[in-house]
């Protein structure tokens, strides 16, 4: 799936590990984000936000770093703080 040059696989994680890896690492997908990628992007804008915590969980284990905290405000990126 491409959104923006952005690949990512398709998977199927639960969706009480999707749950637990936002709150664990204070993350939210705000409502603006979401309806925005939902109106521009339609069934893949909805596909990519499904799959955008175990993207997140995968470049934290890829990468080693650890997510602070997501950014409010959000209306067309995902940015999250981090630390090494």
């Amino acid at each position: 799936m491409n959104i923006s040059g952005m690949n990512m696989q398709i998977i199927n994680p639960t969706k009480a590990d999707e749950d637990s890896f936002m709150r664990d690492n204070h993350c939210v997908i705000p409502d603006t984000l979401s309806q925005t990628i939902l109106n521009v992007h339609g069934e893949v804008g909805r596909h990519w936000l499904n799959q955008l915590p175990h993207f997140l969980k995968s470049l934290v284990k890829q990468w080693n770093f650890k997510i602070e905290r997501s950014c409010a405000n959000l209306s067309f990126n995902f940015v999250v703080s981090n630390t090494w």
